[in-house]
């Protein structure tokens, strides 16, 4: 997890266009960003959901699965909520992962948990 955090973009990414949103040109970015530094990754993979033994037709999908074992989620908000761990939490039941790493940008400072 450390080599993901150590290559977010913090510093390249401009103040203005790290509070809005997380975006389809934010997600791309990060994507180059990851493909630059050598990180492995799947962006916005369906994470397929069983239901009584048969799969829903919605699927959760977070922002990155990064060495087929960590999910990754960025949001930029000023302020994280619980909502953002719940998201997280759900992604790593349905996957069967147990690593997640949930990074705000938004604020003076980059946040991750």
């Amino acid at each position: 997890m450390g080599k993901i955090l150590e290559n977010i973009p913090r510093k390249d990414v401009p103040e203005k266009k790290a509070q809005i949103l997380f975006n389809r040109v934010n997600q791309e970015a990060l994507e180059r960003e990851f493909a630059d530094q050598g990180i492995p990754f799947k962006s916005q993979p369906v994470i397929r959901i069983a239901y009584k033994g048969k799969l829903l037709d919605k699927a959760y999908q977070p922002d990155f699965v990064c060495f087929d074992e960590v999910i990754v989620e960025v949001k930029a908000l000023d302020k994280l909520s619980g909502n953002e761990q719940s998201q997280i939490i759900n992604y790593l039941k349905a996957s069967g992962f147990t690593t997640g790493l949930l990074i705000k940008f938004g604020a003076n400072s980059l946040e991750y948990k």
